[in-house]
């Protein structure tokens, strides 16, 4: 089995990750945090905040994916995303 990478992930542009999370396709949306700069990070934090989705930075070791990971979850569905986490 292979495990993917930010190598073998696609990036997902700022505004297209933003309208993933709001319309909650999935409950926690996430992208590998190599594929942004500085600047697109800010960008996408300020964005979420206007969309009250909050930003977190985690670490993945898993059979699916290595690697950081950015996260968006829509506020309201954070205690539901701690069990998860």
């Amino acid at each position: 089995m292979a495990v993917d990478d930010y190598r073998t992930v696609g990036k997902t542009e700022i505004d297209d990750f933003i309208e993933l999370a709001v319309k909650e396709e999935w409950l926690i949306q996430s992208a590998p945090i190599e594929h942004y700069t500085i600047e697109e990070l800010k960008e996408i934090s300020e964005k979420a905040k206007k969309n009250d989705l909050v930003m977190t930075i985690r670490e993945e070791r898993s059979n699916f994916y290595q690697g950081v990971l950015i996260s968006l979850i829509q506020r309201n569905d954070v205690k539901e995303c701690i069990k998860l986490i």
